[in-house]
């Protein structure tokens, strides 16, 4: 059926076309497009009224380009435009660990002055004290958020916090931005969490493999000791399974030797309390406490407290043995007289501090007679002949090293003094020989000396008004 038929007007192309805006929301809601198409045929021009309306049918209701609207109402520009613009999300920055010690160690050997590698000292452990700073924490922040054109919020990412977790033996302090260590000893790092392990273990020995240690806490070393290696526990004990060469031990507490210490004259073994060894032979022992073992051969032992060899062998000979309290043994000495010395009742470290003291008085006085000597040949001749420049030089030199050698000569004179009275305070310690003691063996027991003249089984020797007297054991 026609046009006319239908009793409806025919369209024609050239009737009039209102100029359209289209709006279109675009970048995941930050971004408002209008496309705006001319007239045709005499219709009507673009309007405020026509670009508000189609704004708000695209429902864009922020950040819209008010000057950008008149100016296309205004001037009739047919074109596309971005007529709002929404605001992006920002994102919050991660948190951040900054580490106060060095992470992932190579154990490289330390290269020395000369361009050497010294093998002994080989780089393994991180070591802290307790109240260490660790980590120090920044936090992450929120970010902000954004709005779409459309007037919704577009939530940001927050950052993410640094994944750094208290181990053992650490705490968080400031507010939990500082993690601290509570202990002394080793750091370790795994899987984020931070620790400090107050005791250590070597799993193979001490050697070229592992190096000197040097440790804040307890140290125990499965297996030996080499030759021309250390370990030092600054602040722990040391357990050794195995067999200690002529090594270099120190504990701040005690230290024990499952199998025995073979020096060959060169060990020392130093322990701010006890010393247990299957044997000592060919070493250098200081304890603070006791010293036990099953045989002390050819060895220097000094104990502030007992030295005990009563299982196994028991035996003690060769060098010296010394304790501030009692030796309690089963045999002294051999039946070849080897020069065996065993002392009680005074304070080994005390008498070495003497001794020392008293070897260091007698080289200032030596110095000081040499310097006199020199000082008062030139001090004649200024007043005879009088003296160069160089020669008054070395008078007033002469002068200086003498004010400072009667400074230290006094220092040592009262430190020496109160040293031999604390000597004078000796204890009644005792000798106790369950089995033998071997002729020809010395006995010390305070200030009093006393050679052992036959063997004597079962005795014990001890001191009364008439000196060491040789008693039952």
């Amino acid at each position: 059926m026609s046009a006319q038929e239908s009793g409806k007007s025919p369209a024609r192309e050239d009737q009039p076309k209102d100029a359209r805006v289209q709006v279109t929301i675009l970048g995941g809601g930050l971004e408002a497009v209008m496309s705006v198409y001319a007239p045709e045929n005499g219709g009507k021009d673009v309007s405020e009224e026509l670009i508000r309306e189609s704004i708000a049918r695209a429902g864009v209701v922020y950040g819209i380009d008010e000057n950008m609207i008149k100016a296309i109402a205004e001037d009739k520009t047919c074109d596309d435009f971005i007529i709002a613009k929404g605001d992006q999300p920002v994102n919050g920055d991660d948190g951040a660990a900054a580490y106060f010690f060095e992470r992932g160690k190579t154990g490289m050997p330390k290269i020395l002055a000369d361009g050497s590698a010294d093998f002994k000292n080989i780089d393994k452990l991180v070591i802290v004290k307790e109240g260490d700073p660790l980590v120090k924490i920044t936090r992450p922040t929120a970010g902000s958020p954004g709005m779409s054109v459309a007037g919704k919020v577009i939530v940001q990412k927050p950052g993410r916090p640094a994944h750094v977790i208290a181990g053992r033996n650490t705490e968080f302090i400031d507010d939990g931005l500082t993690l601290i260590a509570s202990v002394n000893g080793e750091v370790s790092v795994e899987g984020g969490k931070v620790s400090v392990n107050n005791s250590f273990e070597t799993p193979s020995g001490v050697g070229y493999e592992s190096g000197n240690i040097k440790f804040g806490g307890s140290i125990r070393v499965t297996g030996n000791i080499d030759s021309g290696f250390s370990v030092i526990s600054e602040n722990g004990d040391i357990e050794i399974s195995g067999v200690v060469d002529a090594a270099y031990v120190q504990a701040h507490g005690n230290i024990i030797v499952r199998n025995g210490i073979k020096g060959g004259d060169k060990a020392v073994i130093i322990a701010g309390g006890s010393v247990a060894a299957k044997y000592i032979e060919g070493a250098t022992v200081k304890a603070g406490g006791d010293v036990i073992a099953d045989a002390i051969v050819n060895s220097d032992v000094a104990a502030r407290g007992e030295i005990i060899a009563l299982s196994g062998h028991g035996i003690i000979v060769g060098k010296s043995v010394r304790a501030a309290k009692d030796i309690r043994v089963n045999t002294i000495g051999t039946a070849a007289n080897v020069n065996t010395h065993v002392m009680v009742g005074i304070d080994p470290e005390l008498h070495d501090e003497h001794q020392r003291l008293d070897k260091r008085f007698g080289e200032i006085n030596a110095n000081l007679e040499k310097l006199e000597q020199a000082r008062a040949f030139l001090e004649n001749m200024r007043l005879e002949t009088g003296l160069d420049e160089n020669k008054t030089q070395k008078l007033e030199n002469l002068n200086q090293m003498m004010a400072t050698l009667t400074l230290e000569f006094m220092e040592v004179k009262t430190a020496l003094d109160k040293a031999a009275k604390l000597l004078r305070n000796v204890t009644n310690g005792r000798i106790h020989v369950k089995e033998t003691a071997y002729v020809g063996t010395k006995i010390t027991i305070g200030h009093e000396h006393y050679t052992v003249k036959s063997n004597t089984k079962y005795s014990c020797f001890y001191c009364d008004e008439e000196g060491i007297t040789v008693g039952p054991y």
